[in-house]
């Protein structure tokens, strides 16, 4: 049984010929039995194997498959500008591993975030040339209010104020420790009430 993490991966490059070839790849992947074999086909040596985890195999690129769907834009406005954006469900935990392999097959920035409230994380992770630029791990509600909506946020906390998730105020402080001050006193404010 497993927990579905939720992607978006934003590719961004200025090469034609290279946009082409990653639509190709997205394309292919039904070609191949497992996500790995299918990363491995673009791999050719980028990301070193040590073979030393038995696991290696599944999840050197992050996750055990990845249920997904491609959209892509291209411009010629004088340069070439294509972006591709793949989002869909993995198993248990994101692509990183393959976003790190794309940026560095091709040269190109890469773009993804992911979240998964049964594991309870999200982050945000950039890689350009292979390297991680950025990365902003997160517990999932905070990643929600942080990066994705506040309000949708809020209101997953009251929930939680209503179906009794906490035992006493300081353990609700210490959960939305990541919120606003207004926001804070709003939800304590709830949760006293409950507590009349």
């Amino acid at each position: 049984m497993a927990n579905y993490c939720y992607n978006h991966m934003t590719i961004d490059t200025n090469n034609k010929d290279d946009f082409h070839k990653l639509l190709q790849f997205f394309g292919s992947y039904k070609e191949y039995d497992t996500f790995s074999d299918w990363c491995d086909y673009l791999n050719t040596g980028l990301i070193k194997k040590d073979g030393k985890d038995q696991h290696e195999g599944l999840y050197l690129y992050g996750t055990r498959w990845w249920d997904f769907t491609v959209e892509s834009s291209e411009t010629h406005l004088g340069d070439f500008d294509g972006t591709i954006n793949v989002y869909g469900d993995s198993a248990w935990a994101p692509p990183l591993g393959l976003a790190e392999l794309i940026s560095k097959a091709f040269d190109c920035e890469v773009y993804i975030e992911f979240s998964e409230s049964g594991m309870d994380f999200g982050g945000i992770y950039t890689y350009l040339k292979g390297d991680a630029i950025t990365q902003k791990d997160y517990r999932y509600n905070e990643f929600q209010y942080l990066e994705v909506d506040t309000d949708h946020s809020v209101d997953q906390i009251k929930e939680l104020i209503e179906d009794e998730f906490y035992e006493d105020v300081d353990d609700l402080r210490a959960d939305i420790s990541y919120m606003n001050a207004e926001d804070i006193e709003y939800l304590v404010d709830i949760f006293n009430k409950s507590k009349v």
